[in-house]
Order: C-alpha cells, then structure tokens, then sequence
C-alpha cells in the first residue's frame, strides 16, 4: 500500500509540475507577443512620425496646419485604437489556452484521484 501511494504521489506530483510549465509557456508566449507587437507599433509610430514631420514641412497657412495636425491625431488615435485590439486579441488568446490547460489537467487529476480511492 505505500509503495502503491508514493507512486501515485509521484504521478500527481509530476503531472502538477507539468501543467505548471505548460501554464508558464502559455503566458511566456502571451508576453512575447505582447512585445514584439507593441515593437511593431512603435516601428510604425516612428515611421508616421517622420512622415508627419516632412509633411508639416510643406505647409504654407493656418489652414493647412490645422488639418494636417488633424490629420496627424486621426492616425494616431487609429493606431493606438489597433494595437489595443490586438493587445486584447492576445490575451484573449492566452485566457483560452489557459482555461482549456486548467479544464484538462483538473480533469485527469480528479480522474487520478477517483481511480485511487476505489
């Protein structure tokens, strides 16, 4: 009977540090998507900046400055709405694979653990 409940103790107990790795991997790839969007949206934001600056540049009346700065802060407001969606997007993502990690592993443990006690 020990011998039969140190196994199973051994078996919980490496199944426990699996799912924990596999959570660890879900949310490691959520905030390396994370980053390397948020990357991109500065790589864009920088690229629109400058084109922004060599526009302002041209302008020649009031006018025309007020609608580029209008202009400028449209784009802006875009790109801050789109990466915030796709912010959203990836976690939304991770929330799904950890729910369905969670969902399974907590299954096949009380599974374990009935088989135990009969």
């Amino acid at each position: 009977m020990t011998n039969n409940f140190a196994e199973q103790f051994n078996g919980i107990s490496n199944q426990i540090l699996s799912t924990v790795s596999n959570l660890q991997k879900i949310n490691n790839d959520a905030v390396q998507s994370l980053v390397n969007q948020q990357l991109s949206g500065v790589e864009g934001l920088i690229s629109n900046s400058s084109r922004q600056l060599q526009e302002l540049a041209q302008i020649k009346n009031p006018t025309d400055a007020a609608a580029a700065q209008l202009k400028i802060v449209n784009e802006i407001g875009e790109s801050i709405v789109a990466q915030a969606k796709e912010n959203m997007a990836i976690l939304d993502q991770s929330r799904t694979q950890l729910e369905a990690l969670l969902k399974t592993e907590t299954d096949a443990l009380m599974a374990k653990a009935k088989a135990s006690s009969v």
